[in-house]
């Protein structure tokens, strides 16, 4: 169905909806793990599948899809961190965390685990943390890291070298100070 601009109906784009189906899940964690609060996760999927609807006849299939649904993902999340009222919504956010756990060390230790990471992900340069979360999070090759950020491939493999080591000297930090 076409409306009167001559553009298809997103409600009946049987590639859309196709998009969409596989890759919802996959945008929903790669937003969440670019730091949009969870309260806005859903609009952030949802901005992302209208660009990617828009962007759709010019995707070229070169690369996986989820490589170039990345390269979306980070542009709407880095909008959606410019705005101050977001961050104040995530610690709002947070503070609605407090149902009652079914196993309270279990919980706590998977919050402490989330939280750590969380930090090293947030005090890694922004250009680290992509390459990192695109490799060693949600598995991308490094060639679909480089085609999905529009960097080098050596440049991927630096980055992510450099991450990794800062990751593993965090742990050791973390566990040393566990010990005291």
């Amino acid at each position: 169905m076409e409306s009167s601009s001559g553009e298809r109906d997103s409600l009946t784009d049987p590639e859309l909806v196709e998009l969409y189906t596989a890759h919802a899940d996959f945008v929903w964690r790669s937003l969440a793990r670019y730091g949009i609060p969870m309260s806005l996760i859903d609009d952030g999927v949802q901005d992302v599948f209208l660009i990617a609807r828009r962007k759709l006849a010019t995707y070229d299939e070169r690369g996986r899809c989820t490589a170039w649904l990345v390269s979306i993902c980070r542009r709407v999340a880095a909008g959606y961190r410019r705005s101050q009222a977001r961050r104040d919504e995530r610690e709002r956010d947070a503070a609605v965390l407090g149902r009652e756990p079914v196993d309270p060390e279990r919980e706590l230790a998977m919050r402490d685990a989330a939280a750590f990471v969380q930090s090293f992900l947030d005090g890694l340069e922004p250009a680290r943390r992509d390459v990192f979360i695109l490799c060693d999070v949600e598995g991308l090759s490094a060639p679909e890291a480089s085609q999905a950020l529009g960097i080098k491939l050596n440049t991927v493999y630096s980055r992510l070298r450099h991450a990794r080591k800062r990751f593993e000297m965090a742990i050791v930090r973390r566990e040393r100070e566990k010990r005291r």
